[in-house]
């Protein structure tokens, strides 16, 4: 998959370019998620992931988002940058290029190249019922942010996402036009920021369930070097614990038959100029 080459190509020079600016201001990271798991089981990318997981406890990050600054090449993005972003975590992408999902509308106001995830780490309660309790309120508010426009009601594109999705939104929609955007974003920041230091560290945002992204606070204490592709970057000095947590005992079992595109379903893919996937499909 000559595309798959070039893009993960990118995010490991952004990778390097982050970890560089990252000890040059003394902040603290580590690699996460599926980046995790493929430093440890393929001492670099899992053979067909098409991005890059980098992790931050709070303090690093908020540090992270006032130092950085955009480049010719570079440019963050995030819910603070523009007003169609809607994830509460922060992505760097490759200028020079596009690279969109079923989920990225053509009409948003910020350009999804080729890119790395930042995602902030949050202290949460040390009960598990809790935990759900808080990320309960913090998704609904995160939904009313999503529905800033009237254009993200209408629209679904594509068959997979589910009929009730349009009710969803419109009440979304017109809770926003009466709450706005500012106060959303307020409120959800006084949320995952509501425990100062715990036990245990989450992404409240994950895709997965809680139970996959809750990590003892040990853990971002002891961190260690350990290959990435031609580098070293830092990780968990225990990260089969982590990797456990996420994926389960048998993490290091090398899934068969990984049909290409399938992770983040890319619709198109521009890359300095050269159109690798147009409407979904591998030219």
């Amino acid at each position: 998959m000559d595309y798959l080459k070039k893009v993960q190509g990118k995010e490991y020079e952004m990778l390097v370019l982050f970890d560089d600016f990252c000890k040059r201001n003394n902040l603290k990271y580590f690699l996460g998620g599926g980046t995790l798991l493929g430093a440890v089981r393929h001492n670099g990318f899992i053979p067909w992931d098409d991005d890059i997981d980098i992790c931050m406890l709070r303090e690093d990050y908020t540090k992270f988002l006032e130092l950085w600054q955009d480049s010719d090449k570079y440019t963050l993005v995030n819910y603070k940058t523009s007003k169609d972003y809607y994830l509460f975590h922060s992505k760097i992408t490759y200028n020079n290029s596009k690279m969109y999902s079923r989920f990225v509308r053509d009409d948003v106001d910020f350009n999804l190249g080729v890119f790395i995830d930042i995602f902030p780490m949050d202290y949460v309660h040390d009960d598990y019922e809790q935990v759900l309790k808080d990320r309960h309120k913090l998704w609904i508010w995160w939904r009313i942010l999503n529905m800033s426009s009237f254009s993200k009601v209408i629209a679904l594109k594509d068959k997979k996402t589910p009929v009730i999705e349009y009710p969803l939104r419109f009440i979304s929609w017109i809770i926003h036009k009466f709450v706005g955007r500012k106060r959303a974003i307020k409120n959800l920041e006084k949320k995952v920021m509501k425990y100062k230091y715990t036990n245990h560290f989450a992404n409240y945002f994950t895709p997965y369930t809680m139970e996959r992204d809750i990590y003892p606070t040990y853990l971002a204490d002891n961190l260690i070097e350990h290959q990435f592709g031609n580098g070293k970057f830092p990780i968990y000095h225990d990260y089969d614990v982590a990797l456990q947590i996420e994926y389960g005992p048998d993490y290091m079992e090398i899934p068969k038959n990984v049909a290409p595109n399938s992770h983040h379903d890319i619709q198109l893919l521009e890359i300095d100029g050269v159109t690798y996937i147009k409407n979904g499909e591998i030219l």
